[in-house]
């Protein structure tokens, strides 16, 4: 029986799966070239939805199990990211795969193993009350959906 956590498991394949073909299609000079939206290069954007998953995948499990999540703000967010951006903007293609690639499968294994219970659990992020499952497809796949658009506009760039 497929359940809701071995659905999201393959939601969240599909949408890393995707970001590694962008990525295999990127030329150097793409990989290189800042996207619009983020305002990095595709390498660090690249690497940032790879470095990303393990993270809420760990809030995932962090409201699975009852726990508060940390204050977040966008004003916080953006400053993390932005110090991510800066050391991986050169990073590899190569590493920027193996990286996507372990964390998609940590992540998708803790996916499978979660209950309705868990999945339905609620918490307060960003000052809203959101249930775990808008978590995983909001933040954890909708992330990932919404980075490789940016990234797969680069794709025709030489």
């Amino acid at each position: 029986m497929l359940t809701r956590g071995d659905a999201y498991a393959r939601q969240l394949t599909e949408a890393t799966s995707e970001v590694a073909r962008t990525i295999e299609r990127l030329g150097d000079i793409a990989w290189q070239a800042t996207t619009g939206p983020e305002g990095w290069t595709a390498a660090a954007t690249a690497h940032h939805v790879a470095s990303i998953i393990e993270l809420v995948a760990g809030l995932v499990q962090m409201i699975a199990q009852g726990r508060e999540l940390p204050i977040f703000t966008v004003e916080i967010l953006d400053g993390q990211n932005a110090e991510h951006a800066r050391p991986f903007a050169g990073c590899s293609k190569q590493e920027t795969l193996e990286l996507l690639e372990t964390n998609t499968n940590a992540a998708e294994q803790m996916l499978r193993n979660l209950t309705e219970e868990q999945i339905d659990r609620t918490t307060i992020f960003f000052d809203q009350p959101i249930t775990n499952a808008f978590m995983i497809e909001n933040v954890l796949i909708g992330h990932a959906i919404n980075h490789e658009k940016s990234i797969s506009a680069l794709a025709t760039t030489a």
